[in-house]
């Protein structure tokens, strides 16, 4: 069940503070498939001749499809809805193209999940027009696409990579070489042919390599330190006889852009799906043998549920384009069992 929030993304400053504070879940489509028709002149499909590339698509998001309007709503279940990535604590991203009650106008790149690229670029402007020119961008959330920026901050090109399964070769390799090979073979489209200036693919956000849990599963770094933040913190206050184990964190990620003025800014929020038991100081009685003896009686902790419970908590705010220090978020939230979020 989602609650609405009733503060909208008003703009840059807002929602950079509220990115800093709660994990932001995007939606993972976009529901105008005019945005990939393929008769309007903004798409072109590889095809054999392409080599590896043959069946991929390269998209350009036309003027009049950059914008949609978006709000948001509190996620207080602790389940991953279907096509998702976060669970509760998050907040939801609904984004339509009309505008409806406490929507605002983003800029919204979201995925071609055929295989591909889609590409949007910001206009170099400076006004306040908002529902024409917003000061605000996402893509999709992530669990394993790239993103690619190109350009200058005042005008920059922002490429969405993903694909629906598995790629033949490493993922962040291909789509870094699928960029190129789109700027030498833009076919009239636009690929604001500068090299590249930033490339955030999974390895930023899911796995990097050589980075694994001790169970042995790909992960990254952040995550790592952010699960031992949670066992210091939880496991040192114990209230109460009762007390909240973890048991796993699982990242995930979504890419936000302000302008400032003319400059857009690009962040990475790297979050986490924090996978835990809630549990209890219990007696154990140990019984002797014949009764001669009295009973030894122990303190265990025992889980309170048979399934684990999930919360989605922000972990890190890295600057992707053009770069800068990474803020590790410590979140405000009072103890995990909360799913509240301001309205």
């Amino acid at each position: 069940m989602a609650n609405q929030y009733t503060q909208p993304l008003t703009d840059a400053e807002q929602t950079y503070a509220l990115v800093r504070r709660y994990s932001v879940e995007p939606p993972s489509d976009w529901a105008d498939r005019s945005r990939y028709a393929d008769t309007s002149g903004n798409v072109h499909l590889f095809g054999g001749g392409d080599g590896e590339f043959d069946g991929f698509r390269h998209t350009t998001i036309k003027r009049k499809h950059r914008v949609g309007w978006a709000k948001l709503e509190r996620n207080t279940q602790h389940v991953i809805r279907v096509g998702g990535t976060g669970t509760a604590g998050t907040l939801q991203m609904v984004v339509t193209s009309a505008q409806v009650a406490h929507s605002r106008p983003i800029y919204f790149l979201p995925w071609d999940a055929r295989g591909g690229v889609t590409e949007m670029t910001l206009p170099d402007i400076n006004n306040n027009n908002v529902e024409e020119h917003p000061t605000v961008f996402f893509t999709t959330a992530l669990s394993g696409c790239s993103i690619v920026v190109k350009g200058t901050q005042q005008n920059p090109t922002v490429m969405h990579c993903g694909k629906n399964g598995d790629i033949a070769r490493d993922a962040h390799d291909f789509w870094e070489d699928f960029v190129r090979y789109i700027a030498g073979h833009g076919h009239g489209l636009n690929a604001n042919l500068g090299a590249i200036g930033t490339h955030t693919s999974k390895r930023a956000y899911v796995t990097q390599p050589g980075v694994r849990t001790p169970e042995g599963y790909g992960t990254t770094q952040s995550t790592l330190d952010y699960q031992t933040h949670l066992n210091q913190h939880y496991h040192t206050r114990e209230a109460r006889g009762s007390r909240i184990a973890i048991e796993q964190v699982v990242p995930w990620g979504m890419v936000v852009g302000v302008r400032r003025g003319r400059d857009w800014t690009f962040y990475l929020q790297e979050n986490a799906n924090i996978i835990y038991y809630t549990e209890r100081q219990v007696q154990e009685v140990h019984r002797r043998w014949g009764g001669l003896r009295a009973p030894r009686i122990d303190m265990v902790w025992q889980r309170d549920e048979d399934r684990p419970r999930m919360v989605s908590r922000p972990m890190v705010l890295r600057p992707i384009f053009p770069g800068g220090a990474a803020v590790n978020l410590r979140s405000h939230f009072r103890s995990l069992l909360s799913t509240d979020a301001p309205v």
